[in-house]
């Protein structure tokens, strides 16, 4: 079987991400949604994406945002991937031409019958894979709330993902990472405020630990 994905996601600073990028992670997020207390410009985001190139996977990611606003941003960052993590249609998702992630909110009420989605996603060249976050109203995201992670094997069928390509977000942390990975198995996980000390700032021990138990719980599924 395979090692799980890493996407640590939601970083301000360069500092951070070289010791991130010296655990091996697969993919790093920024944030381009002015909400979010994890926003960066596109100067700060130009400068990280420079030390990522060769070493991970770049994730900008966006939420509602304007057409010129990310073609601005895919103009002068070098993102790798997108990912889109508002009500984007499917033809807003496919219109840049660049490999994409596409965010489905799931309530802790009625999930599986409550999926905002469009099944034609996984049928698109580019489309990478769904991310599952949990659903707070008023809020863009890295909200450390973890949805019903019973609902996994459901959502994944309803989704029918190709390759089942599924991204866990919500609540992660180096604590419940274990039983996640050896539960359920999920393609790849997506951890924000699981691994920081404060909103702008990570936790370089939290995220030594979160990679040590992602590698634990990855070697006993394997075994």
């Amino acid at each position: 079987m395979s090692s799980t994905k890493i996407k640590f996601c939601g970083f301000t600073n360069i500092e951070d991400v070289k010791y991130a990028l010296d655990l091996g992670i697969d993919f790093l997020g920024l944030v381009f949604v002015e909400s979010s207390p994890r926003y960066i410009d596109l100067l700060q985001a130009e400068g990280i994406c420079k030390i990522c190139e060769g070493k991970t996977k770049t994730v900008g990611v966006f939420m509602n945002n304007s057409d010129e606003f990310v073609s601005n941003i895919i103009d002068n960052v070098n993102l790798d991937y997108l990912q889109f993590h508002g009500q984007e249609s499917l033809d807003i998702c496919v219109s840049y031409n660049k490999p994409y992630i596409k965010t489905v909110h799931i309530s802790n009420i009625n999930a599986i019958n409550k999926l905002d989605h469009d099944e034609n996603h996984p049928l698109q060249p580019n489309f990478l894979a769904y991310l599952l976050d949990t659903k707070i109203k008023g809020d863009s995201g890295g909200t450390g709330v973890q949805f019903n992670w019973n609902d996994i094997a459901k959502l994944e069928e309803t989704l029918k993902s190709q390759n089942n390509h599924i991204l866990i977000a919500g609540g992660l942390n180096p604590q419940n990472i274990q039983k996640l990975i050896l539960k359920h198995n999920p393609w790849g996980i997506d951890v924000s405020s699981g691994i920081e000390s404060t909103k702008r700032k990570k936790s370089f021990t939290l995220m030594k630990k979160f990679i040590e138990n992602v590698k634990i719980a990855d070697n006993e599924k394997n075994e």
